[in-house]
């Protein structure tokens, strides 16, 4: 059962065992922003005036005008599409509610770190904070994805008191915990609260059980190397991080792994809730060089990617959706060569009445892009491919049909997003047919130009696409996703990708494709 909250008037401790490198600290009541640099020991380097909920105490509901207290993460920068009054014209997200907040029954969503185009007053935000514009150009760069935040009531920055032993003893819970994974082990388990985890996380304790019992019996091994584990002290909770690379027959993945842990009754911290931040952070390029330091030697032998995203609330650990139709569910054989959901859609909830017969992956489905926004292609499909497809879904039925062609379109899509990260022009090119059109570009040749003249510029240094969705239309298919981009400039994206696709052959190829950015909500705090 959700637990009461506990972090009203909170004063946070900086314990000077398992700090990170650097971290961003609020003090409430002296209504101040704060930002650390570890250094040997632990520094000040920015002391900023802030402004934060209308109301004291701890966030607890949709609306209550109060700023969270706890322990957070930046998730990614908004820099463009908010009210310049209202935010600057510079929002950095934070992950609440995190695991133990959605124990403890809060609700509300929306808290970021802005400043105010018109100067700032004390205690003036719906639960966000604050600072002034000169002072989130001078600590915004330093707000990378993943920088640890604490919010309270109270900070004392000038004291940082020795470990008592309890972040040395979560530390060397974190690395036997990732020691029992790597070999498979049934004694990774007992790390965790059972009921606690089931009321944090979206899955049941069983169901996760189950899913890395069937896994432990699949994979001939599993590897995972952590770099420095971190650790801060929450209200009556603690967490843990760390750069993690995971490598399995099936599968390769770096990224950021969070565990939040509770005393139980018996004393014992245990697990209550977790997240993974799929990130590119060179630990295998690092591992092949002979450079990466595992803290955790796994047990398991035979030794065998990212800009900002909202976490996950585990990794998956598989090629295999998160959430399969139930036609599908008692067939994990048939999920191989599926795309992978990274993470929930940072799109607007969809469309109360979605089309008919589609299949959706991840936590919530993308959106029904209007008609007015995204027609009906004029071009039509080559006549006898179109006749084809349409005579299979008249014998098999429009859900049959999709669940025929998921994984054919799923792997060419892998496939293509591999080729455009690497910058692969021959091999991105593939995925086209020769009359394609790409926002504005019309034809294979047009489109090839213009990435031959871009990528000698700059090179695309991620791809990410997550919340797949297909439709049947009367073409082919249409493919929404969820689409994170970066490159070697520094710059970055995120929005809604829709691919109409058609067989050209026997491939399934691109033949149009649009991109709109996401649709920012009116009011960041809620």
């Amino acid at each position: 059962m959700p637990m009461p909250a506990k972090a009203d008037n909170w004063q946070a401790a900086l314990h000077d065992a398992g700090l990170p490198q650097r971290l961003a600290a609020v003090d409430k009541n002296r209504q101040t922003f704060l930002f650390f640099e570890k250094k040997s020991p632990l520094k000040l380097k920015y002391s900023f005036p802030c402004t934060t909920g209308q109301l004291a105490g701890d966030k607890r509901e949709l609306n209550d005008l109060r700023t969270p207290e706890g322990v957070y993460f930046v998730d990614y920068k908004i820099a463009s599409g908010l009210d310049f009054k209202e935010y600057g014209g510079i929002a950095y997200t934070l992950n609440y509610p995190n695991p133990v907040d959605r124990l403890r029954g809060k609700t509300g969503y929306g808290i970021w770190i802005h400043s105010k185009g018109f100067g700032i007053v004390p205690r003036n935000t719906r639960g966000c904070i604050a600072i002034g514009l000169r002072e989130i150009d001078e600590v915004g760069p330093l707000l990378t994805p993943g920088t640890a935040v604490i919010l309270a009531e109270k900070v004392d920055e000038t004291k940082i008191p020795s470990d008592n032993g309890t972040a040395a003893e979560l530390r060397k819970r974190m690395r036997l915990w990732t020691e029992a994974w790597a070999a498979r082990s049934r004694k990774m388990f007992d790390y965790y609260d059972p009921e606690a985890y089931g009321s944090a996380m979206s899955e049941s304790f069983e169901a996760f059980r189950k899913n890395k019992e069937r896994l432990f019996g699949m994979l001939r091994f599993i590897k995972i190397f952590n770099r420095e584990i971190h650790v801060l002290e929450g209200p009556d909770y603690w967490v843990t991080w760390s750069e993690q690379m995971y490598s399995a027959p099936n599968l390769s993945t770096e990224g950021v792994r969070r565990l939040y842990w509770q005393r139980g009754k018996d004393n014992v911290f245990r697990i209550v809730g977790m997240e993974w931040l799929p990130r590119n952070v060179g630990m295998r390029a690092d591992f092949q060089k002979g450079r990466l330091v595992a803290e955790s030697a796994p047990v398991a032998s035979d030794a065998s990617s990212e800009a900002p995203v909202a976490p996950r609330l585990d990794m998956p650990e598989a090629p295999a959706p998160e959430k399969m139709p139930e036609k599908l569910a008692d067939k994990p054989e048939s999920a191989a060569g599926r795309l992978v959901a990274i993470s929930d859609p940072l799109v607007p909830e969809p469309a109360p009445t979605p089309p008919p017969a589609e299949v959706t992956w991840g936590a919530r489905a993308m959106p029904q892009i209007p008609a007015e926004s995204a027609p009906e292609p004029a071009a039509a499909a080559p006549p006898e491919n179109a006749r084809q497809t349409q005579a299979q879904i008249q014998e098999q039925g429009q859900a049959q049909y999709l669940e025929s062609v998921t994984e054919p379109v799923s792997a060419m899509l892998e496939n293509w997003r591999k080729a455009w990260e690497a910058g692969r022009l021959d091999d991105y090119m593939g995925y086209y047919t020769d009359d394609a059109t790409q926002q504005g570009r019309y034809g294979a040749k047009s489109i090839r130009r213009k990435k031959e003249e871009l990528w000698a510029r700059v090179q695309p240094t991620l791809v990410r696409i997550s919340g797949l969705r297909l439709a049947v239309n009367k073409r082919g298919l249409r493919a929404d996703m969820s689409q994170t981009y970066a490159d070697s400039s520094g710059h970055s994206d995120r929005g809604t990708k829709t691919l109409w696709l058609r067989l050209d052959g026997r491939e399934w190829r691109i033949w149009r494709e649009d991109w709109a950015p996401p649709a920012v909500r009116s009011n960041a705090e809620n």
